[in-house]
């Protein structure tokens, strides 16, 4: 689907005037198995999830790779092609991979005889260029980041954001990459279109309630609702890394705004997920695979998607114990049961040859995974032996708790793999034995995410005292205004290209969420798209008062977007309206 139906379909939703579902216009997402379409190719997801490009309706490809970016010229056609990783892509040209380095390669476009395309490597952006009648190809360093180029005639255009000013640009280059134009906005700028076609470019100003529930409805409606990736197979875990945090965020937004669009898709997300299911509730990934062949029922995966559907499903308060999406669940967790240690309290990953630390203990956001589920079933079933484990977990990791300065620490990993072990300890086939390691760094800030969201539910479900310590946690982490640390410790500081942001419950930095009140540009990968939008979901649930969008327009030139107690100024460089000299430019050149 276009994206120009992605905006029409906001644009609508914006218009409806969201205030209660008896007086709300219903709008129903589309969940179309067509993406990035063009008039001879299209790229269609099949019902088990995987992707190929086709040409005139017939296929011509044919793997479990993900395809995605398509852009075709004259009788060029390029896309961009991941298999096994979310940080490494390649760029597949007229049906054969391109041989252009690591990196996460994105945004190809097309110009008459030239590639242009955007990589990401090593936290950091680069603009590439390859003539295709030297299959040569070079790659200049950037300081700013964006999210796509745009191409008009022989130009090559698009919307670069400074993570250290916070402040967006414009830029225009030629075919020898020369910077011809530029202009500098202080406020959030977008652009709807495609690749090769660039719509209207929009700034957008306002208070901080207001712009984080705005970016929400954006990443919701204009970019996710059609969103493939989250339906597609497992092969790359995506189903429960990308769709998990998108059900936890309409999850958060539908709670707190109730408006009947973001329950019809949570409630359709929620039950095309459960489709992919086997009778015992579980998703079968390839990525944790040695061999990259074998289907891997993963703990931390099937814990982390069925956390988020439970979540969706006492939100929207929509079942009884003897739901059938609830007993897939209970039947989930009682698979993991033969990874369960009693005497040692601890899940520990299941015992294969082609899964490396196969038999050890598992690292504590994979047990909490787990625990999430556990503190859910619990609470839609009040069966006792859920909240008895979820106790053990949480008793068990306060063990291996650590005083750092001004705040309390732990590792990635429980104090036993730590110490060391041999076949007395653990029985593994990959790991049979290991010395005693150490780890001066401790927990990275992602995976403490997800273990301090078990902590505090887990410490309110026993009426255990709120670890203290995640507000210091927070202070410990973001330091300032552009200077975030990647571990807990708060060892390694460095200034941030949007990846890795801490999310959820680090949100309670006081430098924190005035970074959102932008569309932030990040690196490209699905993931970090899927926790930038369940930022702004939680950040957009904070804001006090009932929030609603009583009109917006966006043909209009300049429309007050009215919130409740909350506003958004809008203004389209459709016209000269603030000075887009740049982009009224730019759109001569089609």
């Amino acid at each position: 689907m276009d994206k120009k139906i992605f905006f029409f379909l906001l644009s609508l939703l914006l218009l409806s005037s969201c205030k209660s579902d008896g007086d709300s216009t219903l709008i129903s997402p589309v969940l179309s198995s067509v993406f990035y379409t063009d008039i001879h190719y299209s790229i269609r997801f099949d019902k088990e999830g995987n992707s190929n490009v086709y040409r005139d309706g017939i296929r011509i490809t044919n793997s479990e790779s993900l395809k995605y970016d398509l852009d075709v010229f004259g009788n060029d056609v390029v896309w961009v092609e991941v298999k096994n990783s979310n940080t490494q892509t390649n760029i597949i040209l007229n049906g054969k991979q391109l041989h252009v380095g690591l990196g996460y390669h994105y945004s190809p476009v097309l110009v008459d005889g030239i590639l242009y395309w955007l990589k990401f490597l090593s936290d950091r952006q680069y603009i590439c260029k390859m003539d295709l009648s030297e299959v040569q190809h070079n790659c200049q360093p950037s300081r700013s980041f964006s999210n796509a180029i745009f191409r008009a005639k022989n130009y090559i255009a698009g919307v670069f954001f400074y993570s250290d000013t916070l402040t967006y640009e414009f830029k225009v280059f030629d075919r020898a990459f020369t910077q011809v134009f530029v202009e500098s906005f202080e406020e959030s700028i977008y652009i709807s279109g495609s690749n090769n076609n660039m719509e209207r470019l929009y700034s957008v100003r306002g208070s901080s309630g207001a712009l984080h529930y705005f970016w929400a409805l954006k990443k919701l409606f204009v970019e996710q609702g059609n969103e493939p990736f989250s339906f597609s197979n497992d092969y790359l875990g995506r189903v429960s890394n990308n769709q998990s945090y998108r059900l936890q965020s309409l999850s958060v937004l539908y709670k707190k705004f109730r408006q009947p669009e973001i329950k019809l898709l949570l409630k359709q997300s929620v039950q095309e997920i459960v489709s992919k299911f086997d009778e015992n509730g579980l998703l079968y990934s390839k990525k944790y695979s040695i061999s990259g062949t074998s289907e891997i029922a993963f703990a931390v995966d099937n814990g982390l998607i069925w956390n988020a559907i439970l979540t969706g499903l006492s939100i929207l308060g929509e079942y009884n114990t003897s739901n059938d999406i609830l007993l897939k669940a209970k039947r989930m967790i009682e698979f993991y049961e033969d990874q369960w240690y009693e005497d040692y309290h601890e899940y520990r990953i299941q015992s294969t040859s082609d899964v490396d630390y196969d038999g050890i203990v598992m690292p504590y956001n994979q047990q909490f995974a787990l625990g999430l589920v556990l503190i859910k079933l619990y609470e839609m079933t009040n069966d006792i032996s859920y909240y008895n484990r979820v106790e053990i977990l949480f008793n068990k990791f306060t063990e291996d708790l650590q005083a750092n300065s001004d705040t309390i620490i732990w590792r990635y990993w429980p104090s036993s793999f730590y110490d060391g072990w041999d076949s007395s300890r653990f029985s593994s086939q990959t790991r049979p034995s290991q010395l005693a390691t150490s780890d001066l760094l401790f927990e990275d800030t992602i995976h403490a995410t997800l273990v301090l969201d078990f902590l505090l539910e887990a410490s309110l479900l026993l009426n255990k005292n709120m670890p203290i310590f995640i507000n210091d946690i927070a202070e410990n982490v973001v330091k300032d205004d552009n200077k975030f640390s990647f571990f807990v410790s708060g060892s390694e500081f460095y200034e941030p290209s949007w990846r890795y942001l801490p999310t959820g419950v680090l949100g309670n930095s006081p430098f924190f969420s005035g970074y959102y009140e932008n569309d932030i540009i990040r690196s490209y990968p699905d993931y970090d798209d899927q926790l930038l939008f369940l930022t702004y979901s939680l950040l957009s649930s904070t804001t006090s008062g009932q929030l609603v969008i009583s009109e917006y327009i966006f043909e209009n030139n300049v429309k007050l977007v009215k919130i409740k107690d909350h506003y958004l100024d809008f203004k389209s460089c459709s016209g000269a309206v603030f000075g887009c000299e740049v982009f009224n430019w730019w759109k001569k050149q089609n």
